[in-house]
């Protein structure tokens, strides 16, 4: 029997910002936590996988990111 991986939301948020230059990262932190109107230990939960993103987040992160990431 295959394991299969099960990868969350969360964990594609994090898979993406860990591509993010280290140069552009505060900039795109500071937008999602503007655009999402969050805290940034909302975003650290988000990252964390502790709390889900919502799903009208998951749109603003995209137009951000500039690309599909997530499953709906």
């Amino acid at each position: 029997m295959e394991k299969t991986t099960i990868t969350t939301n969360n964990d594609r948020l994090l898979a993406w910002m860990a591509t993010v230059p280290a140069g552009k990262l505060p900039e795109v932190r500071a937008r999602i936590m503007r655009d999402c109107g969050i805290s940034r230990y909302v975003l650290a939960h988000w990252l964390s996988g502790r709390t889900r993103i919502p799903y009208l987040a998951l749109q603003k992160i995209e137009a951000i990111a500039g690309e599909k990431l997530f499953l709906y």
